[in-house]
C-alpha cells in the first residue's frame, strides 16, 4: 500500500500527492478575510486563483469612492497575499472607518 497526502477545502480535494510533494492548486477563485481586522497599521489580503487570470484588487470607502488599487496584473494559478498599509493612491493615510476590498479575476484564454 502506498502512502500519500490528500488536502481538502470546502470545495473538496485540492491536492493528492503520493510522493508527499504537495501541490496546492486552488479549485476556485476566492478572496479570504483580511487579517488582522481591524488593522493597525497594515492588513493582509489573501486570494486564490485556480487558473491564470488577470486580477484586480481595489479598496473603496463606505461611500463607494476608490481609495487605491493594490493589484492589477496577470497572475498564474496559486495562492497570493497582498498587504495594504492604510494609505490612498497618493500616499496619504486614510481616516479610521470601514473599507471594502473588491477582488475581480478573469481567466486568460
Amino acid at each position: 500500500m502506498e502512502s500519500g497526502l490528500a488536502i481538502f477545502n470546502e470545495g473538496g480535494i485540492v491536492a493528492i500527492d503520493v510522493d508527499k510533494q504537495i501541490s496546492l492548486q486552488p479549485s476556485d477563485f476566492r478572496l479570504d478575510q483580511n487579517y488582522p481586522n481591524p488593522f493597525n497599521p497594515i492588513t493582509t489580503i489573501s486570494y486564490d486563483l485556480p487558473e491564470q487570470a488577470t486580477v484586480s484588487l481595489r479598496i473603496f470607502d463606505i461611500q463607494g469612492h476608490e481609495i487605491t488599487t493594490l493589484q492589477e496584473s496577470e497572475k498564474p494559478p496559486g495562492n497570493y497575499e497582498v498587504q495594504w498599509n492604510g494609505v490612498d493612491q497618493y500616499g496619504n493615510p486614510v481616516s479610521t472607518g470601514v473599507y471594502f476590498c473588491r477582488f475581480t479575476g478573469w481567466g486568460i484564454q
